[in-house]
This record gives C-alpha cells, structure tokens and sequence, in this order.
C-alpha cells in the first residue's frame, strides 16, 4: 500500500488525523504510522505528524516534546515552514497547560516537504 514505506506517514497518517469525516478519522492509526515512519527517520516533518498525533490522542505534553524537537533542527529554515512549526507547539503548549487549544486554528502543514 501508499502507507508501506517511511513516506506513507505524510500519505496515510495526516489525512486521518485532519479528517472531517468520523469514519475516516483515525487519531490513533495515525499515532501508530508516525511512531513508525519516526522510529525509521526522525524528520521533522515525521516529529510534527507524530507530535500531532500525540496532541489528538490525549498526551500533549509528549507533543511539545517533539515540536520543539523539530523547531531545534537547523532543517527548518524557510519562514512559512517555521511559522507553521511554532503555531503547532504553542497549540500543544496551551493543551498541555489545561487551556483550550481550539481557540487557535488548527495550521494546515507546509506543502514543501523538501526542507
């Protein structure tokens, strides 16, 4: 399948975790490719997705854990991309401190995977 290979986790694993539809929506299945595709290659794109996962599935904190992971790499370099990670931590952050995230829009990734 597309979710066979470490590059299944952007094909597979965001789709279900920003799915409108119940049916299609899988926070958990997404958890588990991430820490698959994270456990093969700690991109930061993986880590965000993983971090993502995290978020949905109750365990913010390990969330911002590994979006600061990926706002330390000197991969992240173009401004959208940066802003977008940033916008995920302090999403997670809020979550983790008890305070109601859904204040803050949920940011779509970057498109250029090829940071």
């Amino acid at each position: 399948t597309r979710c066979a290979d470490v590059t299944g986790v952007q094909t597979c694993a965001l789709p279900i975790l920003r799915s409108a539809d119940p049916w299609y929506r899988d926070p958990e299945r997404a958890r588990k490719l991430a820490e698959e595709a994270v456990a093969a290659d700690p991109h930061p794109f993986y880590l965000d997705t993983l971090a993502e996962a995290l978020y949905q599935t109750g365990d913010p904190a390990r969330a911002v854990e590994l979006e600061e992971q990926v706002l330390a790499t000197k991969m992240i370099i173009r401004p959208y991309v940066r802003e977008f990670f940033e916008r995920q931590l302090e999403k997670f952050r809020k979550a983790a401190n008890g305070e109601n995230p859904e204040t803050l829009p949920t940011p779509e990734p970057p498109v250029d995977y090829d940071e």
